[in-house]
C-alpha cells in the first residue's frame, strides 16, 4: 500500500493517478511512518507534594498536652498506697530512769476524725500500724498513734507487733500499768519477742517492781544480747535493788553497745557518785 507524496491520499494499487488529488502517479510512493516504539522501563518518579508546615500552635498544643498526661501519672503513682508489711517504730520507748531536762516538751495531740481521715475505711492493719509509726516516730503524735494501733488491733488482734507498739505508745504516754497488758499481750503471742519483753521491763520498772524488771530486762537479753536498752533498764533495776557493782557492769555493756548512749551514761555516772561516797 503506498501514498500520495503531494496529498498523502491512500493510492490503490495498480493506479496511475491520486484518487484525491489527480497527481499522476510517477515516482515511488512514501510508504507511512513507522508506529514509534515505546520503550519499557521504569515509570518516571513522581514528584510528591511539597509538605505544609505545621503551625507552631499546634506543636505548642501537643507539648501541653503529654506535659499534663506525664504529671497526672506521676502523681497517680505518688498518691497509690501499699500494703507491704510495715517494720515496728525504730524510735525505742524511753527506759528507765529518765534524764531530767530543763525545757518541757509541748504534747502534740490528734483529734480521732482527723486520725480516721489519715487512712481510708478500706485500709487494711499494716496501713493503720504504719500510720501509727510515722505520729509516734515521725510527728511525736502518742494519741494518734494509740488510736492508729488500736485500729490495727481490730482488724488483726494477733499480730504481736500491733500490741508491742500500742504498749509502747501508752509508755510515752505514762500509762505503765496499760502499757505492760499491751507489751504481756504482744508475749503471749510471741515469746521470743525481745522488743516487747525489753518495754515489759521498763513498764515494770516505772511501776516500782524492780525485781520483775530486772527479770524482763534479763529475757529481752537473752533473746538479743545487742538491746542496750534492756541493759540500762537491767543496771536501773539492780541500782534500785541495791546491787551496785552488778548495776555497773549493766551500765558500761549499754554503753559499749553504743558510745554515744546518752541515757546510761547518765545514770553510770550518778551511780559511781553514790558509790564513791
Amino acid at each position: 500500500m503506498t501514498l500520495c507524496k503531494k496529498c498523502g491520499g491512500l493510492i490503490e494499487p495498480g493506479s496511475k493517478f491520486c484518487d484525491n488529488c489527480g497527481v499522476p502517479i510517477e515516482e515511488e510512493a512514501v510508504s507511512p511512518p513507522p508506529s514509534p516504539v515505546t520503550l519499557r522501563g521504569p515509570p518516571a518518579p513522581t514528584t510528591p507534594p511539597s509538605s505544609t508546615p505545621i503551625p507552631q500552635i499546634y506543636i505548642a498544643v501537643g507539648i501541653a498536652v503529654v506535659v499534663i498526661i506525664i504529671t497526672a501519672a506521676f502523681l497517680a503513682g505518688a498518691m497509690s498506697g501499699s500494703s507491704n508489711h510495715v517494720v515496728p517504730p525504730t524510735v525505742p520507748v524511753t527506759p528507765a530512769k529518765q534524764v531530767t531536762t530543763t525545757s518541757t516538751p509541748i504534747p502534740r495531740t490528734t483529734t480521732l476524725p482527723v486520725t480516721t481521715m489519715a487512712v481510708p475505711v478500706t485500709g487494711t492493719a499494716n496501713n493503720w500500724n504504719s500510720l501509727g509509726n510515722d505520729l509516734q516516730n515521725n510527728k511525736q503524735d502518742y494519741q494518734g498513734a494509740l488510736y492508729a494501733y488500736e485500729k490495727a488491733i481490730g482488724l488483726d488482734p494477733n499480730d504481736a507487733i500491733y500490741w508491742r507498739n500500742k504498749g509502747s505508745t501508752l509508755y510515752q504516754l505514762d500509762r505503765y500499768s496499760e502499757a505492760l497488758t499491751a507489751e504481756e499481750k504482744a508475749i503471749s503471742l510471741n515469746p521470743d519477742f525481745a522488743t516487747a519483753w525489753s518495754d515489759k521491763g521498763s513498764a515494770l520498772y516505772d511501776l516500782g517492781r524492780y525485781s520483775e524488771a530486772l527479770i524482763a530486762a534479763d529475757k529481752a537479753i537473752t533473746l538479743d544480747p545487742t538491746r542496750m536498752y534492756a541493759w540500762n533498764t537491767k543496771g536501773a533495776a539492780l541500782e534500785s535493788l541495791n546491787r551496785y557493782p552488778e548495776a555497773l557492769i549493766a551500765y558500761e555493756k549499754a554503753i559499749a553497745l553504743d558510745p554515744t548512749f546518752q541515757l546510761a551514761i547518765t545514770n553510770k555516772k550518778d551511780l559511781e557518785e553514790k558509790m564513791n561516797k
